[in-house]
């Protein structure tokens, strides 16, 4: 920088560290809350003048909170470290010191020359080749953080974002981690917590540390890099440790702070804790501790936090807001399309069962992939895992075994044990879930297709079937089964210490080791998990299906995933809810469900109809969005008939070549929206080999296409008013029937008159009697009933060829 200055290039030099400023700089700018406090000359401000302008406010020394009392410590050794050195001896050889009562250890240094290696060690993080640690002259010795954890240590370690807070968890979250782990059971996993509780103690500690933010239940990475740092602190305090270690505790936070947490420290000493801290700043050693212990240099660079503004106001959060009720919305959208679509048959309460029951086995193994993706992993062998559990509760029971103990071997015992054999092999060979469980999908559908001879397995007992067939209080079994699940699984995630352990798990692998928690063990606790919920869908599928299929589930690992990502999941780990992916589950059964509708009725109708009619609405000319020329490709595929799409549109030219592509055979037109272009467009719709047809809405008159319509193939009157369904017949479009078919007999056209709106039983013979030549049938003539389409179909032909005898009784019919 020197060089750079003789040089001639001018630098701005950012920092927290007032002695460098003062040896680098000439002038100084001081910014608070992205403003510019004050500018000047560095000679002319001292180092308090600075701080003061930085925090805003009068600081006493720093350290003067330390002077008090540092270095009049009582000889009484707590914690005595005796020879201690690492696995690798390069990082920590043969190191000795004991510290007092109330006293304060500084380890100085710089970065990289061993003091945070010597620091893991001691902690557990990595392992002792030789030496003791004792604490009140007991060998305590820990083997990992979890058992430092338990026998009174505690850690602030260098790097928050890598080994310190949970970025997926709130302020109160972060600081009950290592409290609810001393206190919890095996590996700390088990038992419940007490949200209150910890919300109280949270509360506490935001007191106690004078921590800034809007609540407790605000996310950590809200915060600013000092208040941060607090809540680490607020973590350990709250386990009572009688060791804890600050490595760095004031790096990359602004000198309030810093003046804070040296406070804390000496406080925490003058009530007899012991106090490794570790600082690459030589004043702040010498003005915090009691007594100082230096490594030696080995190099290694560093990494700040820049402080973030905080508001007294939480403003409103869409995406959190979308985060809870999104996928609520997604699945609302979705059935208004197709109920829409196809409200006669979608919303029938037969057809939404149908939808609950199809989407049990998604939202089944979508709950256990929730799991796996929940750690930041993947589980691509859970169709294989279905399709395995299926097929040895069929064999069980075709064996003799109780129906019901065969599904419980089946689903729980061989599906949790195909879990644990991947939770076993992603911890022992360290590779990611995503190779182990492609590799186990395929082992696990090879062993399905080796014990069923690739041959379907059924007449096993009927009361199994019929069991899972049942609808107690109207409601499926299936469904039933499902919503249990889920409600175990939600009180899992959301009421012990093993589901918030796993989302410590995921939002953070290094965090989740250095606050005590058993990585390899939870890990396999979420792949059993995962395989016990692949499990018991086989079973439900194998009893809906009757029989158990060696190809059951294949692909359904895309299902689960989908389930998981729609409800919310993040892939990057440590963020979803149970019940989120339920609604995944019931997204996806949706929409395959109202899909397959759609087809049956395309099909249907190509089979009966003369041709289809295609609504297109632009939201402009009439005040609905309906369906795009993707739609028509999409029916385009399907049928066979001539497609007819009307466009009830503002630019209508925008349409005519996605249309052509997409497959349609005829473009019927406004005249409201073609004046000026009527001829050109036709010509266009013509030249890509379409036919033409024009339409009229109510209040526009024969008149309005006098010039051009010796060009149409036919014209449509809509005897409602266009843009929704269902609307009252207006009588007064009779008249511009019969003036229509008068003009064409008078000019000698040959174009079809069409009606579209109200054709039912009602308007037939009127209809047929003013000129009609063709019906278009929807909502009001064909879809609008509570029998099934067949039927409709068979009625509205009677109800049309009575109408016809009626107007012309010396007709041909067809």
């Amino acid at each position: 920088m020197n060089q750079l200055r003789t040089e001639g290039t001018a630098m701005v030099y950012i920092s927290h560290k007032l002695a460098e400023i003062r040896r680098i700089c000439d002038r100084y700018t001081v910014m608070k809350d992205g403003s510019s406090v004050c500018s000047g000359l560095v000679s002319e401000v001292t180092n308090d003048d600075i701080v003061r302008l930085m925090v805003g406010r009068e600081l006493q020394n720093r350290f003067s909170a330390m002077k008090d009392s540092a270095g009049n410590v009582e000889p009484d050794v707590v914690f005595e470290v005796k020879n201690v050195s690492s696995r690798d001896r390069k990082k920590v050889k043969d190191i000795s010191f004991s510290v007092n009562r109330g006293e304060i250890l500084g380890f100085s240094g710089l970065v990289g020359s061993g003091r945070t290696e010597l620091m893991d060690c001691l902690f557990g993080v990595d392992k002792r080749s030789a030496g003791e640690i004792l604490l009140n002259g007991k060998n305590i010795s820990p083997s990992s953080p979890m058992d430092a954890l338990k026998k009174g240590m505690g850690y602030i370690t260098e790097s928050r974002r890598d080994n310190g807070f949970f970025a997926n968890f709130s302020i109160a979250q972060n600081i009950a981690v290592s409290q609810s782990l001393k206190r919890g059971g095996y590996k700390g996993a088990m038992g419940l917590f007490n949200e209150a509780e910890e919300r109280q103690t949270a509360e506490d500690q935001r007191q106690l540390l004078a921590l800034k933010c809007h609540s407790v239940d605000q996310n950590i990475t809200e915060l600013s890099g000092g208040n941060q740092q607090k809540v680490l602190i607020s973590k350990w305090l709250c386990c009572n440790p009688e060791v804890i270690i600050f490595d760095e505790p004031t790096r990359g936070i602004d000198v309030g702070a810093k003046a804070e947490i040296y406070k804390v420290m000496r406080q925490l000493a003058d009530d007899g804790k012991v106090i490794l801290m570790v600082s690459s700043e030589l004043p702040e050693i010498i003005a915090v501790c009691d007594r100082i212990a230096r490594r030696g240099d080995h190099g290694m660079g560093i990494t700040t936090r820049m402080k973030r503004e905080e508001s007294e106001k939480k403003p409103f959060n869409f995406a959190q807001f979308w985060d809870k009720y999104g996928t609520f919305f997604i699945l609302a959208i979705i059935v208004a399309i197709f109920g829409t679509l196809s409200a006669e048959y979608f919303l029938t309460a037969s057809n939404i069962s149908a939808i609950f029951v199809q989407s049990s086995v998604t939202v089944l193994i979508g709950m256990g992939e929730f799991f796996a993706i929940l750690v930041a992993g993947i589980d691509l062998s859970v169709g294989a895992i279905l399709a395995l559990s299926g097929m040895v509760t069929a064999k069980l029971m075709l064996a003799g075994v109780d129906p019901f103990l065969a599904a419980l071997i089946g689903g729980v015992i061989v599906g949790g044990l195909l879990g644990a054999i991947n939770g076993c092999l992603v911890n022992w060979t360290g590779l990611h879930p995503f190779i182990i469980t492609l590799g186990t999908n395929a082992i696990f559908r090879g062993i399905t297709l080796v014990i069923s001879d690739a041959n379907s397995v059924y007449g096993f007992s009927f009361d199994f079937v019929n069991f899972f067939a049942a609808t107690p209080l109207g409601i499926p079994v299936p469904v039933i089964f499902s919503l249990i699940v889920a409600g175990i699984l939600w009180f899992l995630t959301t009421r012990t210490r093993l589901g918030r352990n796993i989302y410590a798990l995921g939002g953070n692998k290094n965090s989740a080791f250095y606050s005590g928690i058993d990585v390899k063990f939870h890990m396999l606790v979420v792949f059993i998990i995962s395989g016990i919920c692949a499990g018991l869908a086989g079973v439900v599928s194998t009893a809906r299906l009757g029989a158990a299929e060696p190809l059951a589930g294949m692909g359904f690992e895309t299902y689960a995933i989908a389930s998981a990502i729609i409800g919310g999941t993040s892939f990057f780990g440590g963020k979803g809810r149970i019940f989120s992916v339920v609604i995944g589950g019931l997204i996806i059964g949706t929409i395959n469900n109202g899909l397959n509708i759609l087809q049956e009725q395309i099909e249907f109708i190509d089979l009966h109809a003369d041709y289809f009619h295609i609504d297109i609405m632009d939201g402009h000319f009439v005040p609905n969005l309906t369906l795009s020329p993707f739609f028509v490709g999409q029916v385009r595929k399907l049928a066979s008939k001539p497609l007819d799409c009307h466009l009830m549109v503002t630019r209508p030219q925008d349409y005519i070549v996605p249309l052509a592509e997409a497959g349609a055979d005829i473009i019927t037109l406004h005249p409201e929206t073609i004046n000026g272009q009527a001829f050109r467009l036709i010509e266009e719709i013509r030249r890509h080999g379409m036919k033409v047809g024009l339409i009229l809405n109510p209040e526009t008159p024969v008149e309005a296409m006098k010039y051009y319509i010796h060009k149409a193939d036919k014209v449509t009157v809509m005897t409602v008013d266009p843009g929704f369904a269902g609307q009252p017949f207006i009588p007064e479009m009779l008249e511009k029937v019969a003036e229509l078919k008068a003009w064409r007999e008078r000019e000698g056209l040959s174009y079809e008159i069409e009606i579209d709106g109200s054709c039912n039983a009602a308007t037939y013979e009127r209809l047929m009697a003013a000129g009609a030549d063709v019906f278009i049938v929807g909502t009001s003539g064909l879809f609008n009933h509570a029998r099934d389409i067949d039927e409709a179909w068979q009625v509205m032909s009677e109800q049309i060829l009575a109408a016809k005898n009626e107007v012309m009784p010396h007709a041909k019919t067809a």
